[in-house]
């Protein structure tokens, strides 16, 4: 299993990274700060296309709807599988979450700050689901 993480948030990195590996024992991780930089790589076919994404909604000019849609333009044009590239954002804007239907469909959940156990467990389940 592939994943990656985007935040520029090292601590943050670092308890994803842990809260994935202690869940999904297999994985192996690639961080980035920086979701262009992602999307260049992906593009390029320099990065091993993820299973699933957990990035931070605000990258300031990149922000998570625009990284959204530039994740779903690659996979159509790619033919990616289903069960690959699915995203998961983490944001402390509630709003988002209401708009989640208008989103592109490799968004498969939103995360809020700050983030409780019930909302990890929940990312489990999501992962585990759009794994199969």
């Amino acid at each position: 299993m592939q994943a990656i993480i985007i935040d520029e948030n090292e601590t943050d990195v670092l308890f994803y990274e842990y809260f994935i590996q202690s869940h999904f024992d297999d994985c192996k991780i690639k961080n980035y700060n920086c979701p262009q930089r992602f999307i260049d790589d992906l593009s390029r076919w320099k990065t091993p296309v993820p299973d699933f994404i957990l990035s931070d909604y605000h990258k300031g000019k990149f922000n998570g709807t625009r990284f959204l849609r530039a994740v779903e333009v690659i996979k159509q044009k790619n033919k990616i599988l289903d069960h690959k590239l699915n995203v998961f954002l983490i944001s402390s804007n509630l709003r988002l979450k209401k708009n989640k239907d208008e989103m592109p469909e490799v968004l498969k959940g939103f995360i809020k700050k700050p983030l409780k156990k019930k909302d990890l467990n929940t990312l489990v389940r999501h992962i585990k689901k759009n794994l199969k």
